[in-house]
Order: structure tokens, then C-alpha cells, then sequence
């Protein structure tokens, strides 16, 4: 009589968690310090670390490992310590509207599936380090509302894959990095509220994708940048000097446009000449030149603009003459300010123009 034959096949079960990455988490609670009753409370050997608060995990290589941390807006004091870099699958880093201080540890640069990078509205001291730029996968860095000293490290520009940069209110120094011209994807750049100096790099213009650009408040001189795509563009308060490209038309997308706080202009006639390149946009909704140098005649031109403008500040420049009266083919504009200077108001009826400062 001939036996059965039985196969048996094992099969491996799954582990609930890695170790590596709970004892990571447990010494960054070490590191924080957290409200009474706060989200840190539950960080704790009742539940798997994957259930913890503003911790998720994802199965991989049939074991559970960190894959987010999002603690935003939990009050959270302390630091971020170096052990961070040991939860390697981390895609989501998201720490913003804390207390935090000290420094970005060089650590972080281990974390190369990251992601999104968020720390804003810390108190995060220190450099932005070059480490950082080892997180090839990066496509949102958000450093906004810091600290933050020192230069943007040249080797950001081999980022390839960002999408958003967002480095405004800090101090940093130095140059825009011309290797940002490299980032194709990127369609966000702010820089705004630091203290860089020099020009705006014509690097910059072979951003075919870049929408939003807030360089506002800094030392910037020299020329402006035409990059096509373009729908936000904040220049001021700067040191920007000379005149204004007459070509800014090109910008068919442009939205809102702020030069203000700038030496722009030469306090004479034709300064004023590069607004008539702005009548060929028809999506503009906000345009700012106060506190400059312009001069010359109140330009007829500006009644055709965009029938989608809201908002038009020309305060404290040399212009003199007359409002026309055709401004109030304008629409939708509800606030138009002349301030200062030898213009004679003698206002139309503007339908939806709340704010007439004179």
C-alpha cells in the first residue's frame, strides 16, 4: 500500500514592528518635551509603537516600519537629535508650529526616501547643512519661520526631484545659488525675509515650472529674472535699482506682482513704460510699485489691464497728473492707492473700489 505523500509549506508570519525603528522613536521622545496630557502620553508600552500618536506605518519587507511622522502643532519643546536618521523608510517628516531648537542634526541626511520635510514656525538654529542634500527624493523642504543662519548649500541644486522650497524668515546670507536653476520640477521658491545679497540669478529663468517666487525682503540688487510660467512674483522691499524690463508681458500667466520698498526708476518720464507690456495679461489680479523712484506722467495705460484686477498701490513715487477716468473700467478693483505725489483725484465711480487712499 503506498503512503500518502504530504508537503507542507511554511510560511513565514509577519513581524508587528521593527525594533530598530521603536527604540528611534522612543530616545527622539527623550529629546522632546511635551505638554501635560499631550501627544507624546501615548508613546508608551500599552499600544505598538505603530499605533502611537502621529506615528504611521506601512508593511515592507513583511515588517512594519515607520513611514510618517507628523506631530505638527503639538507645543512640542526640545530638539531634533541625531537617532532621527535611524528610521531609514521615513517618506513624511513633519514637526511644524513648535517650539523646537537647536540644530538640524547631519544625521538627517540618512533619511534618503524622504520625502516631505517640514519644520516650520521652530526656533532651529544653525546652518542649513549640505547633509540634507543627500535626501535625494526630497520634493517638499519647508524651513520657513526659523533661526536658520549661513548659506544655502550650492549642492541643493542637485535636488532633482523638488517640487517646493520654502526658506523664508530666517537669516540666512549670501547668494541665490545659481545650481537652482538645475530643478525643472520646482514650481514654488521662497526666500523672502532673509538677508541674501547680490542679483537675482538669471539661472533662474530656465525655471519652466516655477509659478510661485517670493524673494521680498532681502539685499537683492541688480536685474529681474523673466521666467514664463510665472503667476506670483514678490520682489520687494529690496535694493533693486534701474528700470523695470518693458518685456514683463511675457508672464502670461502672472497674477500678482510686487515691487514695492525698491530704488526702481528714475524719477522721470518713461519709467513707467513697462506697464504697457502688463495690458497682454489677462489674469492679473494685484500690482505693486509704491515707495519707488518712478516719475512721469499717471500712465493711461493702466485702465487696460485686466478686468480681474482687485488691487493697484502706486503710493510714494515722482507720478503727476490725472487719474482718467476709464479707471473704472476696472471692475473688480477694490483697492487703489496713489498716496503721495502731484496726481489730481477726481475719482469715477469705481463699482467695488472700497479704499481710495490720498
Amino acid at each position: 500500500m503506498e503512503m500518502p505523500i504530504f508537503s507542507f509549506r511554511l510560511q513565514s508570519k509577519p513581524t508587528f514592528g521593527n525594533e530598530t525603528d521603536k527604540l528611534a522613536l522612543l530616545a527622539f521622545k527623550k529629546h522632546l518635551v511635551d505638554v501635560p496630557n499631550g501627544i507624546l502620553s501615548s508613546w508608551n508600552d500599552s499600544l505598538q509603537f505603530c499605533e502611537w500618536e502621529g506615528v504611521t506605518c506601512s508593511r515592507i519587507f513583511n515588517e512594519e516600519r515607520v513611514t510618517i511622522l507628523r506631530l505638527e502643532g503639538q507645543s512640542l519643546g526640545g530638539s531634533l537629535p541625531p537617532i532621527i536618521g535611524n528610521l531609514t523608510f521615513l517618506n513624511e517628516l513633519v514637526l511644524s508650529n513648535n517650539n523646537l531648537q537647536g540644530s538640524i542634526p547631519s544625521d538627517i541626511g540618512l533619511l534618503q526616501r524622504m520625502q516631505h520635510l517640514n519644520l516650520t514656525s521652530n526656533s532651529i538654529q544653525g546652518e542649513i547643512l549640505v547633509e540634507i542634500t543627500n535626501c535625494s527624493n526630497l520634493m517638499i523642504v519647508d524651513l520657513t519661520r526659523n533661526n536658520l543662519t549661513g548659506q544655502i548649500p550650492f549642492q541643493v541644486g542637485d535636488m532633482s526631484k523638488l517640487i517646493v522650497i520654502r526658506l523664508g524668515g530666517n537669516g540666512l546670507t549670501g547668494v541665490i545659488p545659481f545650481t537652482l536653476g538645475n530643478l525643472s520640477r520646482l514650481q514654488r521658491l521662497s526666500m523672502a525675509s532673509n538677508q541674501l545679497e547680490e542679483g537675482i540669478r538669471h539661472d533662474l529663468s530656465r525655471l519652466m515650472s516655477l509659478t510661485h517666487l517670493y524673494l521680498g525682503v532681502n539685499s537683492l540688487s541688480e536685474t529681474l529674472s523673466n521666467i514664463s510660467g510665472l503667476e506670483l512674483l514678490d520682489l520687494g522691499p529690496n535694493y533693486l535699482a534701474g528700470q523695470v524690463p518693458d518685456n514683463l508681458g511675457v508672464l502670461k500667466d502672472l497674477q500678482w506682482l510686487n515691487l514695492q520698498n525698491n530704488n526702481l526708476g528714475r524719477g522721470m518720464s518713461g519709467d513707467l513704460n513697462f506697464l504697457n507690456s502688463l495690458t497682454n495679461i489677462s489674469s492679473f489680479r494685484l500690482l505693486s510699485f509704491s515707495v519707488n523712484n518712478f516719475g512721469g506722467v499717471f500712465p493711461n495705460c493702466i485702465v487696460n489691464l485686466s478686468t480681474h484686477m482687485q488691487e493697484l498701490y502706486f503710493e510714494d513715487n515722482k507720478i503727476f497728473g490725472s487719474i482718467p477716468e476709464e479707471i473704472g473700467n476696472l471692475i473688480n478693483l477694490t483697492t487703489f492707492d496713489v498716496a503721495v505725489g502731484k496726481i489730481r483725484f477726481s475719482f469715477p465711480k469705481i463699482n467695488k473700489c472700497y479704499y481710495l487712499y490720498e
